[in-house]
């Protein structure tokens, strides 16, 4: 169950915050973050702040205008600053037909974009795509108000980037990879090293998510005695029981061995921060 969570390194220093990097990561039931020291190349700051319930519309911008103010660890002066806000809509566009101008029809293939929503777009350049995708205006005006020149994430990003990465060297291997938020899923299959798809899927049960996970492997042919489910996000040992009946090669997803990071980390469930943490390799 997740839970509020702080923790902190000796070493953190409130005086030299402009030497550190600073991810947030925002989503409709809560807020959480980490603290790099890019000196050495290590976490050492970290929490997690959640509601509890659900929270849209105004109820979510009163709260992350109060957190804003009152969380002092947010106000200080960064080297960078990192911003996610976790939301379904997104596309891929591949970068040679890619127009700037047009990123908001792309976005009314898959859902008609709102007047209460920006449309943003972020180069993958592992392959070589835009992601295009919305957020509702007014968080990104409360970021940009709150914070000190944040650059915007979808959380697809680190999530594509980190599954290209980590497939390297492995040409003839085949995997999913599966993202887990309280009501959808980000989803990616890798074949071959070359990302064959990604989508978003919307859930209300254990039984939807089980099914278009087998659905996608029933698609493209994958072996499910062979081929790695890689899970990520929030997910619950009944999942993880149901799923296993079906597929024999369930991993979960780890943090990035890139950085180094302070012992006050190994209370943290790995899986469940791995994009805020990969949030640091994308740019």
């Amino acid at each position: 169950m997740t839970k509020n969570i702080a923790i902190i390194d000796e070493t953190f220093d409130i005086n030299i915050t402009s030497s550190y990097h600073l991810a947030i990561q925002v989503s409709s039931k809560g807020v959480c973050f980490a603290i790099l020291d890019t000196v050495r190349v290590k976490f050492i700051a970290f929490k997690n702040i959640w509601f509890g319930e659900n929270l849209e519309d105004e109820s979510l911008f009163d709260k992350l205008d109060a957190l804003f103010l009152t969380e002092g660890h947010l106000s200080r002066n960064y080297r960078h600053l990192f911003f996610n806000f976790i939301c379904r809509k997104a596309t891929l566009i591949p970068a040679p037909i890619y127009v700037d101008d047009d990123k908001e029809s792309y976005l009314d293939f898959i859902d008609s974009s709102s007047d209460s929503e920006i449309v943003l777009s972020k180069l993958i350049p592992g392959v070589d795509v835009f992601l295009v995708y919305s957020m509702p205006e007014k968080v990104y005006q409360l970021a940009n108000h709150h914070l000190d020149d944040p650059s915007f994430f979808h959380q697809a990003s680190p999530f594509i980037e980190n599954a290209i990465i980590s497939s390297k060297g492995k040409s003839s291997a085949n995997r999913v990879f599966i993202q887990i938020n309280s009501n959808f899923a980000d989803l990616l299959v890798i074949e071959g090293g070359t990302l064959k798809l990604y989508n978003t899927f919307s859930f209300k049960t254990l039984k939807d998510l089980i099914f278009y996970i087998l659905y996608i492997y029933d698609q493209f042919r994958l072996p499910t005695q062979q081929t790695p489910l890689r899970l990520s996000g929030y997910f619950t040992s009944e999942l993880l029981d149901q799923l296993g009946r079906y597929i024999r090669r369930i991993e979960y997803e780890e943090f990035n061995r890139s950085f180094t990071y302070s012992y006050t980390f190994n209370e943290l469930e790995q899986h469940s921060y791995t994009n805020l943490i990969n949030m640091f390799r994308c740019e």
